[in-house]
């Protein structure tokens, strides 16, 4: 029974994360140079509740039994705040990991690329790049700076996009594991024991799909967001001045709804004048919009 609920928790995990819906991925609570850095997305929603559970299970097993009885704060009030510490911690692993990932991401792939062509391969990029003509009028001194600059260049757009897009692959990852060991444990009814038990293919497969429709659905939010951005402004009043039967005063309403009807156009309006107690009066009313079309 303990294998389908774990099953079924990964699988719910999985499909949770297949595609995150988040407007603002990051927000920086506080100033931008000395504030907190607040990721919103659901890849650390998750992680943090983890973080809490984990925390909590180890504050029960074995921090709580050294609490003496005469502690002044609450045992229950102590597990609550170790679960928000280990919320806050694990949140802020993930946030170190991405950007560790981000911005060390491109100079570790072009040394594990440059090993792998080297000792699996047996390709030296170095034998390649020493067969190249020398380039007249170009000190080595002044070709170092040049290359070293172009990798600058290039690590640095690489780091704006590894920026944007990494909550998208992490969660693209983790759905693919979770989704596909987890509907495995709930179709063998075990648990995998080994590295090759993991459905690691259909993994792979489930990742490409969420990370190309989490790519598509952000695409499409921001065409819509534009089309909206672009629509002109209505040039209607939205400010009406009649007398209010509450208030008795000749004041400025504020329309709320209209309404077609056979005799004419019935409009909602609230009154913004102040009454005899110097506050908003807020009343609600319903006139009629003649209309004049014969």
């Amino acid at each position: 029974m303990q294998q389908y609920v774990i099953g079924f928790i990964c699988l719910s995990i999985g499909i949770y994360l297949f595609r995150d819906p988040a407007k603002q991925k990051r927000k920086t609570v506080g100033h931008y140079a000395l504030g907190i850095s607040i990721n919103k997305t659901r890849l650390y929603k998750i992680f943090g509740l983890i973080g809490a559970i984990v925390a909590y299970f180890i504050y029960e097993a074995y921090i709580e039994s050294f609490i003496p009885s005469d502690f002044p704060i609450p045992k229950n009030f102590l597990g609550v705040i170790m679960a928000i510490i280990g919320a806050f911690m694990v949140r802020s692993w993930m946030q170190v990991t991405e950007d560790i990932i981000s911005v060390s991401g491109p100079t570790f792939l072009f040394i594990f690329s440059y090993d792998y062509l080297k000792f699996e391969r047996n390709i030296d990029l170095l034998d390649y790049i020493a067969k190249l003509p020398a380039i007249p009028n170009i000190t080595n001194d002044t070709l170092e700076f040049i290359m070293l600059l172009i990798i600058i260049i290039i690590s640095y757009i690489f780091r704006r996009i590894l920026r944007r897009s990494m909550p998208i692959i992490l969660a693209g990852i983790f759905s693919g594991l979770l989704i596909a060991n987890g509907s495995n444990i709930l179709i063998k009814g075990t648990l995998p024991s080994s590295r090759q038990e993991l459905e690691l293919q259909a993994s792979a497969i489930l990742t490409i799909i969420s990370i190309t429709y989490q790519i598509y659905f952000n695409r499409k939010q921001r065409k819509t967001a534009e089309i909206i951005n672009e629509e002109p402004i209505s040039k209607i009043s939205t400010i009406i001045k009649i007398n209010c039967p509450a208030c008795l005063e000749y004041t400025n309403h504020e329309i709320i709804n209209r309404k077609e009807t056979p005799e004419g156009i019935d409009v909602l309006i609230q009154c913004k004048g102040k009454n005899v107690y110097d506050t908003i009066c807020d009343n609600y009313q319903t006139v009629r919009e003649e209309n004049t079309q014969s």
